[in-house]
């Protein structure tokens, strides 16, 4: 029996990454099962890092992801039967440089059906997901900016890795501790 996944490319989802500091893994999968419990349908909810570890009493920080499609059409499918873009867009960005589960990146490209899109993260998880409209988008450099200025809200203290595939984004030098990685065009299809 084959399963179907439906690829979902647009901006209908709200991503948060929750941390969860000084904890052990049992307290974390506690936390994470009380969360899924209390989501809708629409809701999908996992823990990261998605590694087991050997010592299950050791204290660590994890993040619980939260993706929520919101759209009703959307709504009556169950999370698990959608795969979102910004999942292939963290496996691809993990192909093309190092990022390990502390790594915050950001990706810049056009995509053809949905217009030019950023979605950052940290390690495997989402932070944001957005798409520009044709004003932002005729200045990308400066949406880049000023999402980076918006991740440290969410704790970004030190560098970020940006995947880039438009050739007319560049990054302000004063903005610190930034890593451009521009790709080719045909390297993102």
């Amino acid at each position: 029996m084959h399963q179907h996944k439906i690829i979902l490319d647009n901006s209908n989802v709200d991503f948060s990454l929750e941390t969860l500091h000084n904890c052990n893994i049992l307290d974390a999968y506690g936390a994470l099962r009380c969360m899924q419990k209390a989501s809708a349908a629409a809701e999908d909810i996992f823990l990261l890092p998605r590694l087991s570890q050997s010592n299950i009493f050791r204290k660590s920080n994890f993040f619980i992801q939260k993706s929520a499609i919101k759209s009703d059409f959307f709504e009556k499918i169950s999370a698990n039967q959608v795969f979102l873009m910004e999942n292939i867009i963290a496996v691809f960005c993990r192909s093309i440089v190092e990022i390990d589960e502390k790594t915050w990146w950001m990706y810049v490209a056009d995509h053809h059906c949905s217009g030019v899109r950023i979605v950052a993260g940290i390690g495997d998880g989402i932070v944001l997901s957005r798409v520009l409209s044709d004003t932002l988008a005729r200045n990308a450099s400066e949406s880049v900016e000023h999402t980076i200025k918006y991740l440290r809200r969410f704790g970004l203290k030190n560098a970020i890795k940006i995947i880039c595939v438009l050739e007319n984004v560049s990054v302000d030098a004063s903005i610190e501790n930034q890593e451009f990685i521009r790709i080719k065009n045909d390297e993102s299809s």
